[in-house]
């Protein structure tokens, strides 16, 4: 009887040596053909190629914002794509105005598309996505377009960074301050009015 050979029961299973080497060898050349063409390319015209690409997507880019925000005479959007508008001459006061910090620029904004009428028992995100009772909403499209043009500000050089957690906190602070100072109104007028009773 012959004697048992791990080799002869399992060679069925295990690839063969010269195979393990063939596709070894197909491999490296593989790679070395992808590395040959890689070293192929000239740098230059490869710059050229990314140029390219970037303006044919800022093309489209554009064309589809044209398309969603017709311009409006007079006035610029506050970015591309955010809907929302304004004067190029109050734009350019608000950011002198703002000297760079990005919080003031905020509040410039904020005051310039938001009266205090719109304050008046608003709410800026509201609790969960609902609005308490007797409440509105701020508009979402202005708020979030604020909020992400000053955040877009704070990136650039000689501007002070600010968070955005910041910013939604002084939205819900602006609409609680002007309830309080519409409360304390009321509270004086009824006290003049008592006095004068």
């Amino acid at each position: 009887m012959p004697l048992y050979s791990f080799d002869t029961e399992y060679q069925h299973i295990w690839p063969s040596y010269p195979t393990c080497t063939t596709d070894s060898n197909r491999l490296i050349e593989e790679r070395r053909r992808l590395e040959a063409f890689v070293a192929s390319i000239d740098p230059v015209q490869l710059q050229i190629l990314q140029t390219l690409i970037t303006k044919i997507s800022a093309f489209h880019q554009r064309t589809r914002q044209h398309v969603a925000c017709p311009p409006r005479v007079g006035q610029q959007e506050l970015y591309p794509g955010s809907g929302i508008f304004l004067s190029s001459v109050k734009l350019s006061a608000i950011h002198q105005d703002s000297r760079k910090d990005c919080m003031r620029l905020f509040h410039l904004l904020f005051e310039h598309f938001f009266s205090e009428e719109d304050l008046v028992g608003a709410v800026a995100f509201g609790k969960h996505g609902k609005v308490p009772d007797g409440k509105k909403i701020l508009d979402r499209k202005t708020v979030d377009g604020i909020i992400s043009y000053v955040l877009r500000c704070s990136t650039l050089d000689g501007w002070t960074s600010v968070e955005s957690s910041k910013l939604k906190k002084a939205c819900i602070n602006k609409c609680r301050l002007r309830m309080s100072q519409k409360k304390k109104y009321l509270n004086l007028g009824v006290g003049n009015c008592t006095w004068m009773s």
